[in-house]
């Protein structure tokens, strides 16, 4: 069984958590030699010599996930303004605050909740199409394993899907993973090794909004509830060649803090089926942090829902402006190979957007004012109070809650 060591804060502390390193040794022996004319000349018992146990340190690796990269046309539009060619898209205004956070991960994860392409023109709601510059502000800033399965994967259709496959096996220092070309590419597991743990990662949605491929595709999409033994044998595939196995669901009632039954059935059911870690998405809101028992005893890291990490939605706006930056540590015993998680937390941001949807950016919930609550545009939509957002994010993350790294 999983050892789970918590140390997390509370926003009313404002204080941050700090990474624990364990340290174990294991002895080795080796044996005094013995020489032939020593053996033959002296009856005297030989003395063995044990060499003093050698330490051999545990594996460490810190893990940062963020939820839904919701890229409405405000948000492209204005990047497109910010570039410094016609034509160009510049995104890395939106993530400067956050940029850190990112950076300081060993494996930072994402959900690219939009697909990039080059093959459509970019667009918003409801059927997204992301340009590819988006692609490289996230290497850019370090993310490191990128799930494209979710509720908007066949926006652009099979061949603008195609057109973002391309794209991506661009990127050989990113992992993307939730859409293949065909089945014997999904039975290849996606797969990050870093300090000497490795991590392989799975995806599944709910949904793709009434949206399918041709009968006759080969392309691969994992849809939770009808591909239920796909998923359970990609899973057990990939505890077959990871110390880690994270899974990534696009699951849950939109713009809800309310976990829904299928998010519970199918939660226990990706821990039981091989799952280590669940970094769950869809509901575009945060929610709740959990361990949760597999049936074969091991502590799963459960979040429920990251919610958005930028987006310019006005549905619910009091929720949904409201998001996570979840954070873990990994730590691989030296001696046994056991895994076990530390340093949990979430840290709480703000999508934030102007009355025109102008200035879209990220901000920290700690460097959020009472100011920039009255200039935000999600106000025309909904009624949102300071004291609501620090309720929502004390109720909701509790013991777990960061606001910031140490820098």
């Amino acid at each position: 069984m999983k050892k789970l060591k918590l140390t997390a804060i509370s926003i009313a502390a404002g204080l941050v958590l700090t990474a624990c390193k364990p340290t174990v040794t294991y002895p080795q022996s080796s044996k005094g030699e013995q020489t032939e004319s020593t053996a033959a000349k002296s009856t005297t018992a030989i003395t063995t010599q044990t060499q003093a146990p050698e330490k051999v340190e545990d594996k460490v690796v810190k893990f940062t996930a963020v939820g839904d990269n919701l890229i409405h046309s405000n948000i492209y539009n204005q990047a497109s303004q910010r570039a410094e060619n016609e034509g160009e898209y510049d995104f890395s205004y939106i993530y400067k605050s956050v940029e850190h956070i990112i950076k300081a991960a060993d494996i930072a994860f994402i959900n690219q909740e939009t697909i990039v392409n080059d093959l459509y023109k970019p667009s918003g709601y409801p059927r997204f199409s992301t340009p590819t510059d988006m692609g490289e502000c996230l290497e850019s800033l370090g993310f490191d394993a990128v799930s494209i399965i979710n509720n908007h994967t066949l926006d652009v259709n099979e061949d603008g899907l195609l057109n973002s496959l391309d794209y991506w096996e661009s990127k050989k220092d990113m992992t993307v993973f939730g859409a293949y070309r065909n089945q014997a590419d999904m039975d290849n597991i996606r797969t990050i090794e870093k300090n000497g743990i490795t991590f392989a990662f799975v995806g599944a949605t709910e949904h793709t909004n009434g949206l399918k491929l041709k009968s006759d595709s080969e392309i691969k999409l994992l849809y939770i509830g009808e591909d239920d033994e796909e998923i359970k044998a990609q899973l057990q595939k990939a505890r077959k060649v990871a110390d880690v196995v994270v899974m990534a669901p696009h699951f849950g009632i939109e713009v809800s803090d309310q976990i829904s039954d299928l998010q519970k059935e199918y939660s226990k059911k990706f821990a039981d089926w091989g799952a280590d870690v669940i970094l769950g998405t869809q509901p575009h809101t945060i929610q709740p942090i959990e361990i949760i028992k597999s049936e074969d005893g091991r502590d799963v890291l459960l979040f429920n829902c990251l919610g958005n990490f930028i987006s310019s939605m006005t549905t619910n706006a009091r929720l949904s402006i409201i998001g996570m930056i979840g954070q873990f540590t990994v730590i691989k015993n030296g001696e046994t190979g056991e895994i076990t998680f530390s340093d949990i937390a979430g840290i709480p941001i703000i999508s934030y957007y102007g009355n025109n949807f102008n200035d879209a950016k990220i901000v920290l919930y700690k460097d959020f004012t009472e100011e920039m609550l009255e200039t935000h545009g999600a106000r025309k939509y909904d009624n949102i109070t300071k004291e609501f957002l620090d309720n929502q994010i004390n109720d909701i993350l509790k013991d777990y809650i960061k606001l910031d790294i140490d820098t």
